[in-house]
């Protein structure tokens, strides 16, 4: 389903160098940035993660923390 197809990219993508590619999720749930814009900024804050050029790019402590940040941003 376009979700499991999702959750797997965030999975998967999130913890790549080059990042989560937000338009890939967006292009089957355009609203998914938008819906989980509070936990986006509450890891940015922590230092976990930074947004460039639409990528979610996981920090060196974003990395330990892969996991966690990961089930956030899952669709359910």
């Amino acid at each position: 389903t376009p979700k499991d197809m999702v959750n797997e990219l965030i999975l998967t993508r999130l913890r790549r160098i080059e990042g989560l590619d937000i338009s890939h999720i967006e292009a089957n749930f355009p609203d998914w940035q938008k819906s989980h814009a509070i936990n986006i900024n509450k890891f940015k804050k922590n230092g976990w993660l930074t947004v460039q050029n639409n990528f979610i790019i996981l920090s060196t402590e974003g990395r330990l923390m892969a996991d966690h940040i990961s089930s956030e941003f899952m669709i359910e």
